[in-house]
């Protein structure tokens, strides 16, 4: 069989596994799911509001926590592959056929690895399903962590990583992926991609040393380097507000063991309340409850005794593959019995909002997985036939098992059933007082409304007014959504956009007594954050902080502001980025204009 011919036919065995490991997600279709599905369908609502109704790039979020940055924010995911979905279709409906999406470029990129490192055509097959079809997946998209989709595109990384051991141009296209899952929101996944490549880079320059010497380490720092200047265009602005947004710290420690980790790999329950973990913050002292969806990542029973078969069998031609999966769990172990590293780990930037380091089971599963690709290879290259059945029963009795399983997380996950909201014509911020307030951001940005103390790890510190409470309750010191500081009468709000906020002046009363106009502060109830700029009768004027709000100084004779919110670092980050795309498009076009050259040349001399 040709390879295009293989590619073509394991293209179509993926999507047929796609269509029916996700086919619950649309048992009921306008239906989202439990805990974050709230805060990311808020990502991609926001996003899509922005550019279809305001026909404006989304760079502020006015319904979060009294205002927040957008594209800045590292969990906000319009720039990724799947947001013309969102687009088309909206966001819950959008995010469902991303599930889709993901899940079969996933295995796709997997099965490609296995090709390259020279696996049997029916073994090729183990290692996608395996990692893909684990309950990691499955877990993080029942239960809103959608930000996870980008899992998906760390076997291309590795793929291509793996190329570039024989050309080095091939780190090119690794870090082009490595930086569409920072574009999308993906830090988990970023983070997850870092750790998982540095790990083989190490094992595999430790066994290949007299060959390639140190190579591997190097192409994968070049790796850590190279993908900055294409993903610039959102690098550049958060990097330039992270010192004016809360810390982002995560002092409590992950309840952990090996038996912990062995249940997590192959207790078939999916029942998210059936076991807790606690542990105690040793920063603040208070118990905190680990939920069994935080370990979650079934895999079962046979694959972890294929596993160790590997062990015993295949580990000194694969031990680089062995190692690595060993030393993840080492370091998810590590914040109990060794805090040091895991507090190394987590000054790496962003590294501080990893919340359980059990959530590096991916790594594990995917090492694992390579493992047993090989292992069932051997076994598929034995001379007898039946080999070849056994290799075929393992891998049908897996994807049958781990579909049954993960599967129906997705059906026992979609409870939500939305609201039926009528949206106001004027936007406000409400704040959460009810049971169950941080899950409504969602449903109050339907209703054109901002939820103030919203759930969201990368902000300002809240310091609009919310005008009433999800109980009913009105603020009597809310004075409008544009007001002036010293009187705090609400001022007039003309057009109201996510990035632009128009304001018709005429409370500043100027003094009979003399010809020196009056002055004030006007002040735009969203939280400040450098970036703001205002326009005041068609000139500029400089933006200030009031108690943490967004204000320009107005007098008696100015009549019209105009406040809009522009950072600067993302046009400069946006000429990086195109800068950078464009000359990978003419670096491409020039390899393969040498490449055909160079047929042409090899032609002609025979």
């Amino acid at each position: 069989m040709k390879p295009i011919k293989q590619w073509k036919t394991a293209s179509l065995l993926f999507l047929g596994i796609t269509l029916v490991f996700g086919y619950p997600l649309f048992s009921v279709l306008s239906n989202w799911g439990m805990h974050d599905w709230d805060q990311h369908l808020m990502y991609e609502g926001t996003a899509r509001e922005s550019i279809l109704t305001y026909h404006q790039f989304p760079l502020w979020n006015p319904w979060e926590c009294g205002g927040d940055v957008l594209l800045a924010n590292p969990q906000s995911s319009f720039l990724s592959l799947h947001f013309p979905l969102t687009l088309l279709f909206g966001e819950v409906i959008g995010t469902k056929l991303a599930i889709f999406l993901y899940l079969f470029l996933g295995m796709l990129g997997m099965w490609f690895v296995c090709r390259k490192l020279g696996m049997g055509d029916i073994s090729s097959y183990f290692p996608p399903v395996l990692l893909m079809l684990s309950g990691v997946y499955a877990i993080r998209m029942t239960v809103g962590h959608t930000n996870w989709f980008h899992l998906a595109w760390i076997p291309w990384i590795f793929f291509f990583f793996l190329q570039a051991k024989e050309n080095k141009w091939f780190i090119i296209p690794a870090s082009c992926f490595l930086a569409v899952i920072y574009l999308g929101g993906g830090i988990h996944p970023f983070l997850i991609a870092v750790v998982l490549l540095g790990t083989f880079a190490l094992f595999d320059t430790i066994k290949n040393w007299k060959l390639l010497h140190g190579k591997m380490l190097l192409l994968f720092l070049l790796l850590l380097v190279s993908w900055i200047p294409f993903a610039a265009i959102k690098l550049f602005p958060m990097l330039a507000v992270s010192g004016e947004t809360l810390p982002l710290e995560q002092t409590d420690v992950e309840s952990n063991g090996l038996l912990i980790l062995l249940e997590a790999l192959t207790d078939r329950s999916t029942d998210f309340g059936s076991k807790t973990y606690d542990t105690l913050d040793p920063s603040t002292g208070e118990t905190v409850h680990w939920y069994w969806h935080e370990y979650f990542a079934y895999i079962g029973v046979i694959p972890l005794l294929l596993f160790v078969a590997a062990f015993f069998i295949l580990f000194t031609q694969i031990w680089e593959y062995i190692l690595a999966a060993l030393f993840v769990v080492f370091l998810i172990l590590s914040q109990s019995l060794f805090p040091s590293l895991w507090k190394m780990f987590q000054q790496l930037p962003l590294a501080s909002i990893f919340h359980g380091p059990s959530r590096f089971l991916f790594a594990f599963i995917f090492f694992a997985a390579l493992s047993l690709g090989f292992l069932l290879t051997k076994w598929e290259q034995k001379e007898s036939v039946s080999w070849k059945y056994v290799v075929l029963a393992i891998l049908v009795f897996v994807l049958i098992d781990l579909t049954l399983v993960n599967s129906g997380l997705f059906a026992s996950g979609l409870y939500v059933v939305p609201d039926e909201n009528i949206q106001s014509d004027s936007f406000s911020s409400v704040y959460g007082d009810i049971s169950g307030y941080q899950e409504k951001q969602y449903p109050l940005f339907l209703a054109n409304h901002g939820l103030l103390n919203c759930y969201e790890r990368f902000l300002a510190a809240p310091a609009a007014f919310p005008r009433s409470s999800l109980s009913g309750l009105l603020y009597a010191d809310y004075s409008g959504e544009a007001f002036l500081n010293s009187s705090k009468m609400s001022e007039n709000i003309s057009f109201w956009s996510p990035n632009k906020v128009v304001i018709v002046v005429s409370g500043v009363v100027s003094n009979s007594s003399d010809s020196i106009s009056a002055s004030d502060i006007l002040v735009l109830n969203q939280n400040y954050i450098s970036g703001w700029h205002a326009i005041v009768d068609g000139s500029r004027r400089e933006v200030v902080d009031v108690n943490g709000l967004v204000g320009a100084a107005v007098t008696s004779a100015d009549r019209e502001v105009v406040f809009f919110y522009s950072p600067k670092w993302f046009w400069i980050g946006m000429v990086v980025s195109v800068v950078s795309i464009v000359s990978l498009v003419v670096l491409f076009v020039f390899l393969m204009k040498r490449k055909d050259k160079n047929k042409l040349d090899y032609l002609g001399t025979n």
